[in-house]
């Protein structure tokens, strides 16, 4: 009923559907549950009603019922309301917390970005100022450069299109210039544009005047405008409030996304553990069952091996039984086999004898053996002179390098002599150029040819210089290339210096050996000697086989080491010293190729001074030629000066440009002087380093002395170590024979000595080979029990390892499945409180198109209102419409509309992202069910795993029961059988007793034996030893050999590469003597022009003296002249300031008719062009125009600064100068007295030529004169 009776305000349908009233960060969400609440209240308080209106007011109990239940249930209410605030509390605490970390990590980003900008901005301030200034210079100039260029070609002298930033039309113009672009049709249509524009502003204003005053009350509409405007913000926060709950919904469900991807995360990480786990134990189980197996293998050999030994034991222990027995029947015959055993003995001293034999006989072949090893060391040792030879060889031809450097050096030397004799001359050369500069300092003003001359000298020299250059650079390569092969050499050195350590350390080692079996030997003969007193042994005699020869040798051996060490540390010092000298030389080199090229750039420069000073000459037989033409011309000018007057004026312009010409070629004059200044600074710096040039090359021809000394004792010492190396060998090999025959001899003891163990070890073995085997298998069946334990405790420990893990697995997928549960729930939640909003935005939506309904309404009622003419019905709809009136404002239509559209995007795009927060989250759903279905599988796995493993585990305890059955058997059969034993020991020891007393004798002697034999072992391990040693020398020496051979190819390649560059410097040589040669031709060529020269300026002194007396009535003429000049100026400048008034007459006559047409008058184009050319006649300034101003020789005379400026240039091409300008002047007069003075001007100008004609052909004769003599 409510919502029907306000139909009309919109506003309060919209606010009963929402609670404006915030909750953290979310809007509250009682709409519906307050609905809920009030509609349960109304439900009790009808029940109530209906009681009282049924009982009449009797029915306490069933009152008291129902409000017991009601009661209840509003408790029940407060229960949840109170859960829900605190989980509300709880929520909005995390979520305050997860704003001030994003606010403080904004906070951070936001002061990085504002240092970030703020040392941009502070960057580009600085930079801003000169980048525009620098922009403006350009434009400035490209403007200027189109100017000028209009001025060239059209001389159109406007600037239509041009805008300057540092530059205004009056530097460009100057005063004159400025009327012609006052009035231009460009200002005009400019200003017909402002006009009409104002017109249009004006008409605009007035129709909206109109209009507004067409609505009537103005303070009614401003106040319906501003309830609508209220209405319409609420409106803009109720949507803000909506976005914002979205928004934070959103953020939310992205949270908890993400949560969600980190646990799944952790989940598959877990998975992929547990499948690293049980993979580990599937190996663990693998390594296990093979195990097993080879331990069944094993047991199964062992108990075949034990059976089969046990049989064997059991035969012999027979076997001896038997004997035992018969030897106890034979006791009546024992004297007898005394007797024999006595023969037996005997019979045996004569087998020891035929042994020796055998001894000497093998001794015979290994003498044999020693004779063939000796023969090849005779080998090797040949090998290693051939080697030593090839040595030798190589060295004599290092020296023979050695020697052509010398001759280089030498070779080197005598060019530096040579180049000592050049430097002379270019001093003597030097000397006579300064007196050829001073006096070609006085003939330089008049040369204008040398600014081309000098570009091609440069340009010349540049080349050469490049040449140089490159000369240099192959000289530095060559260099390069020879401390390279210098620092290869040292390497080859220090290689050797290596192998002779480690050969010295080799010989120590083995010295050390030697005397340690010298020991051994000295105390196996002392036991010999004591044997052979006792005389237990007639025939052994031992010799000992070392005598004082070989203690001598040891002592040289001793002494050779320590000559090598001291040797080694000598030649490491003395290649210290090497290298010092040989980086003093590399130093030593560096200045020289600098002052090499210093050198080559001073003769350069003197060669370009000569070839200037030549061309200087030539230059100035070209000024004279050009002197001619100049003569020439004047005398044009003269006869153009007689047909009309205004050719006057040009030849006087002509004339400025011919003194502006010989500036510049004064100007050109004074920096060919500055030229030849540097050049004599070059040309003396040059001599002070040929002064340090010779000086360095006498250091360097010391240093290179020294060098060839310290090398040749370098070669002597190498030589001398090489003898020793030799003799080291030689020692060697002397002692790897005597090494071999002792061996021999040790061999054949050995072999004596082991017959006779044999013999012996045998019965006692036979007797403890049972007891040990038994004890051996007891042990061996004990050991394998204990592992059979450890490993079945092992298996379990790790059977109890994989359950803990796979309840832990369970347990976590306990939690996932949990916390899954606690997502839907959540999920489920949003999705209420999603439909909500929904309905709220469908309300939303409906008053928004009442709204628009209503605007629709105050529409028509405006267009009815236009349609409709008469008064009356105007006010008539006025009173009845005062409310919708605030419709017509179009303004407010259409932002109303526009709030409409920007609410339906917002939705839209709210939809958008719940759509896509819904996908995200099925997605992750279906992820979780995948890792739930792996982890399903992964259980199975494990307990399918589990079985197989108790099933091998029972199999093996099975097993090992059967095992253990089988070891009691087999002991019980070892009790047996240790009983058995003992008895027949017992019988054995009654039977023995007498035997031991007999064998303890024997004994004695055999363990005097066994000593003597484990003595001779010693040495004959010893011996292997060192006989592997001396190999391993063999096989290093072999190595040497090869390093050698390896050593003296590279020598062969390097004298081959020296070879090829001692050619490459002989060609070299060969071009540079030829330099030489052309550049002392060049030197000759160079005197005869500096002859021919000063003989030409001697004359041409003569003839300036000449000139110089007939000056003076030059000067006279000059004055003179200059007299009529200065009364013509004074002439032509009133004629100017006519001409000026006239300008300024016909100016105003066009500034009068532009004002009266304003916007048709074409431009002026005369007038603004006579003022610029007037301008730059007044900045044109030249010395003096009159051709008597001159000098002898074209030059400025004395009188050029008292002469006055000269006239502006109106001749040139101008129009004001014709007849009718001489029609209305009245001076005719002054015009008679300028035609006289120019005519007696023209005539001092012929009688002036005519002196300057026969000058000129007076000095050709005696030029024509003097090179006839010449070529004579």
């Amino acid at each position: 009923m409510y919502f029907e009776n306000d139909s009309t305000c919109p506003r309060s349908n919209s606010k009963s559907q929402g609670c404006p009233v915030p909750v953290g960060n979310t809007i509250c969400g009682e709409t519906n549950s307050l609905e809920i609440m009030k509609q349960f209240n109304r439900l009790y308080e009808e029940r109530m009603e209906q009681v009282d209106s049924e009982a009449g007011g009797d029915c306490l109990q069933e009152k008291i019922k129902l409000q017991q239940e009601w009661i209840r249930n509003l408790c029940q209410q407060n229960e949840m309301l109170v859960r829900a605030v605190q989980e509300l509390e709880f929520e909005a605490t995390e979520r305050v917390h997860q704003l001030e970390d994003k606010l403080q990590k904004s906070a951070q980003c936001l002061c990085d970005v504002m240092k970030k900008y703020r040392e941009h901005d502070f960057a580009a301030d600085l930079l801003a100022e000169p980048l525009q200034k620098i922009t403006h210079l350009e434009d400035d100039v490209r403007n200027l450069l189109e100017f000028i260029k209009r001025i060239r070609e059209n001389q159109d002298w406007s600037l239509d299109g041009l805008f300057f930033y540092n530059i205004s039309e009056r530097e460009l113009l100057g005063t004159t210039c400025k009327f012609a672009n006052k009035f231009s049709k460009d200002d005009s249509l400019e200003g017909e544009k402002l006009l009409n524009e104002k017109d249009r502003t004006v008409h605009e204003l007035t129709q909206k005047l109109d209009y507004f005053n067409s609505f009537g009350d103005v303070e009614a509409i401003a106040k319906e405008l501003q309830a609508r405007r209220e209405e319409c913000d609420s409106l803009k926060q109720e949507m803000a409030e909506i976005r914002q709950a979205l928004t934070e919904e959103v953020a939310t469900k992205y949270d908890e996304i993400v949560l969600l991807r980190k646990d799944v995360q952790i989940f598959e990480e877990r998975c992929m553990q547990a499948d690293k786990q049980t993979a580990f134990k599937e190996d663990i189980i693998r390594e296990l069952r093979k195990e097993i197996k080879q331990l069944k293998q094993q047991t199964t050999c062992q108990a075949d091996r034990e059976r089969g030994s046990v049989q064997c034991k059991v035969q012999k222990l027979e076997a001896e039984n038997a004997a035992l027995r018969e030897t106890l029947t034979v006791d009546k015959t024992h004297i007898e086999q005394l007797d024999a055993q006595f023969k037996s003995f005997l019979e045996e001293r004569e087998g020891l004898k035929a042994r020796n034999k055998d001894l000497d006989r093998r001794s015979k072949g290994v003498a044999k053996e020693r004779e063939a090893l000796r023969c090849q060391c005779e080998d090797l040792q040949t090998e290693m002179r051939h080697v030593k030879n090839q040595n030798a060889q190589l060295e004599l031809e290092v020296q023979s390098t050695k020697g052509r450097l010398a001759n280089v050096t030498a070779e080197s030397v005598s060019y530096q002599k040579k180049l000592a004799a050049i430097v002379e001359e270019n001093r003597k050369t030097l000397e006579q150029l300064t007196a050829l500069n001073q006096e070609n300092a006085n003939l330089s003003r008049d040369i204008d040819v040398l600014r081309h001359r000098s570009e091609y000298t440069t340009n010349f020299t540049q080349e050469e210089i490049g040449k140089l250059n490159c000369t240099i650079e192959e000289l530095k390569t060559n260099l390069e290339e020879c401390q390279l092969a210098q620092i290869d050499e040292e390497k080859a050195y220090r290689k050797e210096i290596a192998l002779l350590h480690e050969t010295i350390s080799s010989m120590e080692a083995e010295l050390r050996d030697m005397e340690s079996k010298l020991g051994k030997e000295g105390k196996t003969c002392k036991i010999c000697r004591g044997k052979s007193k006792v005389g237990f042994l007639e025939s052994t005699e031992v010799q000992a086989s070392f005598d004082d020869q070989e203690l001598g040798l040891m002592q040289e051996a001793n002494a050779t080491r320590l000559r090598m060490q001291s040797e080694i540390e000598r030649k490491s010092h003395e290649i210290q010293t090497l290298r010092g000298k040989v980086e003093q030389l590399e130093s030593s080199l560096r200045t020289c190729e600098e002052r090499a090229s210093n050198l080559q750039e001073a003769t350069l420069s003197n060669e370009t001074a000569q070839e200037e000073s030549s061309k200087v000459m030539n230059a100035f037989f070209e000024v004279q030629s050009i002197n001619e033409k100049l003569s020439s011309q004047l005398c044009a000018c003269e006869q153009q000066v007689q047909l009309e007057n205004q050719m006057g004026q040009l030849q006087e312009a002509k004339i400025c440009q011919l003194q502006q010409l010989v500036k510049e070629k004064e100007l050109d004059l004074s920096k060919h002087d500055q030229a030849i200044v540097n050049i004599r600074q070059t040309l003396n710096d040059s001599l002070k380093q040929n002064a340090d040039l010779q000086l360095t090359v006498a250091e360097l021809n010391e240093t290179i002395g020294s060098l060839q000394g310290s090398i040749r004792q370098y070669e002597e010492e190498n030589c001398a170590s090489r003898r020793s190396c030799l003799e080291f060998q030689q020692q060697i090999g002397g002692y790897c024979s005597k090494l071999d025959e002792l061996k021999e001899g040790l061999e054949q003891k050995t072999a004596e000595c082991l017959k006779l163990e044999m013999a012996y070890n045998n019965e006692k073995r036979a007797l403890k080979a049972a007891q040990k085997q038994l004890q051996e298998t007891d042990k061996m069946q004990q050991i394998k029990q204990k592992e059979l334990i450890n490993s079945l405790q092992e298996a379990k420990m790790q059977l109890a390892c994989s359950d803990e893990n796979n309840s832990k697995l369970c347990e976590e997928c306990d939690k996932l499945q949990a916390q899954l549960t606690n997502l839907s729930r959540k999920e489920a939640v949003k999705d209420q409180e999603i439909k909500r909003y929904r309905k709220i935005v469908g309300d939303l939506k409906a008053t928004m198109m009442e709204l628009n309904t209503e605007l629709n309404k105050n529409l028509a009622q405006k267009e009815l209102k236009a349609s409709c003419k008469n008064v009356n019905c105007r006010r008539n709809l006025d009173k009845d419409d005062l409310k919708d009136i605030c419709v017509t404002c179009p303004c407010e239509v259409e932002f109303y509309q526009k709030m409409v559209d920007i609410l339906k995007k917002s939705v839209s795009d709210l939809k958008k992202q719940l759509n896509d927060a819904q996908q995200k989250c099925k997605a992750l759903q279906d992820e979780v069910k995948e890792k739930e279905l792996q982890l399903n599988r992964t259980k199975e796995d494990l307990k399918n795993q589990q079985l197989d493993s108790g099933k091998k585990i029972t199999s093996l305890q099975q097993e090992i029961d059967r095992l253990t059955q089988e070891l009691q058997l087999k002991s019980l059969q070892l009790t047996d059988v240790k009983k058995s034993a003992n008895e027949i020991n017992g019988s054995k020891c009654v039977q023995l007793a007498c035997a031991q007393e007999e064998i303890a004798h024997l004994k004695n002697e055999i363990a005097s034996i066994l000593s003597g034999q484990n003595a001779l072992n010693r040495e004959n391990e010893d011996l292997l030893a060192e006989a592997a040693q001396l190999h391993c020398t063999i096989n290093c020496l072999k190595d040497k050999s090869k390093l050698f051979k390896d050593q003296a190819d590279q020598y062969a390649l390097r004298l081959k590469s020296l070879s090829a560059e001692k050619d490459t410097l002989l060609r070299k040589n060969k071009e540079l003597l030829s330099e030489l040669k052309a550049i002392q031709s060049m030197t000759c060529s160079v005197d005869k022009h500096h002859r021919l020269s000063s003989e030409t300026v001697k004359q041409l002194e003569a003839d300036i003296e000449e000139l110089k007396n007939n000056k003076d009535d030059i000067c006279s003429e000059s004055k003179s002249v200059i007299k009529n000049v200065r009364a013509w100026v004074l002439e032509q400048k009133r004629i100017n300031a006519f001409v000026a008034q006239r300008e300024r007459e016909y100016i105003e006559t066009i500034n009068r008719l532009n004002s009266v047409k304003q916007m048709s008058s074409p431009k002026p184009i005369s007038a603004p062009n006579r003022g610029c050319r007037a301008n730059r006649g007044s900045v044109y300034n030249p010395m003096c125009a009159s051709p008597c101003s001159l000098g002898s020789q074209g030059t400025t005379s004395i009188y050029d600064r008292e002469s006055p400026p000269a006239s502006p240039d109106f001749g040139v091409g101008n129009e004001w100068y014709s007849t009718t300008f001489r029609a209305e002047s009245d001076n005719d007069s002054g015009e008679d007295y300028c035609v006289n003075t120019l005519e007696h001007l023209t005539q001092q100008m012929r009688n002036s030529n005519k002196v300057w004609m026969s000058e000129k052909r007076s000095l050709r004769d005696c030029r024509v004169s003097k090179d006839a003599k010449e070529r004579k």
